[in-house]
């Protein structure tokens, strides 16, 4: 903490590293299919294993894939499923905070991070659906839809189906202010002329203001590997008058 002349500033920060591996498997098995990931020995637990897209074919409109030897195929099939390196849970997370005293006025602020997590944002399979786009509300990104020869886009033709691929596999680091608080407290010299009011103080508090990630869902602070309307973290903020008497 620092003090200059009734100014007082303090910093604090902490950071946390998860590294975690599947050394053993039940009944020696070596690799064992849970839910929406393989788990295998030597990986780590969720690493996503999915079939990788390779974009859309600008001649044609098709989605096209690699298969498992790096190949480009215009035809999906899981056999084809490989390990991303991209895993659920984030190997680095942590947060930092600051506050400011001055006078009466406090300002403190506290943000969290999660780096290196990825999610399957499963809403885009009902947003930027091809197949879809004649009957259900679709985003901005579908007035790219590939449409002649020659467009440059990552939207297919309705003939080539969307398939749940690495396309739909998001990175969900992010930053956050968790807290924003302001307060002014009256001094104590004013207090004492009431003579009977010890502390006046007022206050503002925002949780949730800021995020800064290039998930493109709703929320990337969510426990799950894949996002498909589950209720974000709200913006929520507050004000109030702290009386002490």
């Amino acid at each position: 903490m620092k003090d200059f002349h009734g100014i007082d500033w303090s910093v604090s920060a902490n950071m946390n590293y998860n590294k975690n591996e599947i050394t053993e498997l039940f009944f020696g098995r070596d690799e064992h299919v849970w839910g929406d990931f393989l788990l295998k020995v030597g990986k780590p637990l969720q690493e996503f294993y999915y079939v990788k897209w390779a974009g859309v074919d600008p001649r044609d409109g098709y989605n096209m894939w690699y298969d498992k030897n790096g190949n480009l195929t215009k035809v999906f099939s899981e056999d084809d499923m490989v390990f991303t390196g991209k895993q659920r849970y984030a190997p680095w997370s942590g947060g930092f905070g600051t506050r400011f005293d001055w006078k009466g006025l406090t300002v403190s602020a506290d943000f969290s991070f999660m780096l290196g997590q990825y999610m399957i944002n499963n809403e885009r399979w009902f947003t930027e659906n091809p197949q879809f786009a004649s009957k259900d509300n679709q985003t901005v990104d579908m007035l790219t839809m590939w449409q002649k020869p020659g467009d440059i886009t990552n939207i297919s033709t309705p003939e080539s189906p969307m398939q749940f691929d690495t396309h739909l596999l998001e990175d969900a680091s992010f930053m956050r202010l968790k807290n924003l608080t302001v307060s002014y407290s009256l001094p104590k010299t004013w207090m004492r002329k009431t003579h009977f009011m010890n502390g006046c103080r007022v206050y503002f508090v925002g949780r949730n203001l800021l995020t800064f990630t290039k998930y493109k869902g709703y929320d990337p602070e969510v426990d799950s590997n894949v996002q498909l309307g589950n209720y974000p973290n709200t913006k929520q903020y507050s004000v109030g008058l702290e009386l002490t008497f």
